[in-house]
């Protein structure tokens, strides 16, 4: 009963984090700050992904 409760937020959840990751790494400079945002961006992207194929199940 509870992983129908969490279901409905785990979509949301997943866009706004591949929406997240893609605004860090379109943001990244090229310095090491910006290397930082992309790795954060790609983690991001990852996690979304996964969330939204768990959704699907």
């Amino acid at each position: 009963m509870a992983r129908s409760k969490h279901r409905r937020w785990r979509r949301p959840l997943a866009v706004a984090l591949v929406v997240a990751g893609g605004l860090f790494i379109w943001l990244a400079p090229d310095e090491r700050t910006g290397i930082g945002l992309l790795v954060a961006g790609v983690i991001l992207e990852i996690a979304g992904i996964t969330l939204e194929q768990r959704t699907d199940r």
